[in-house]
């Protein structure tokens, strides 16, 4: 038996892989990034979304009201 030209081991193997079907290799690990991404937001996100706090209580303002006397119109140009 010959020794492998990549070496001994799991890095080995993975050098193997990568020569032999580059792109299922990729593949196969963006996939594991993609799993792993997913479990973090399902982690960040089981006890429900975070409500903002200025978007629990809301101001109605009335064309007539006494306190707004003229809308601001600021426009960059």
């Amino acid at each position: 038996m010959s020794t492998s030209v990549y070496g001994k081991g799991i890095n080995g193997l993975l050098k193997k892989y990568w020569h032999e079907v580059p792109g299922a290799t990729a593949a196969t690990f963006i996939g594991i990034i993609g799993l792993g991404l997913m479990g973090y937001n399902y982690q960040r996100l089981k006890n429900g979304p975070k409500i903002p706090k200025y978007k629990e209580d809301y101001i109605v303002v009335r064309p007539d009201d006494p306190i707004v006397n003229e809308p601001v119109r600021t426009y960059p140009f």
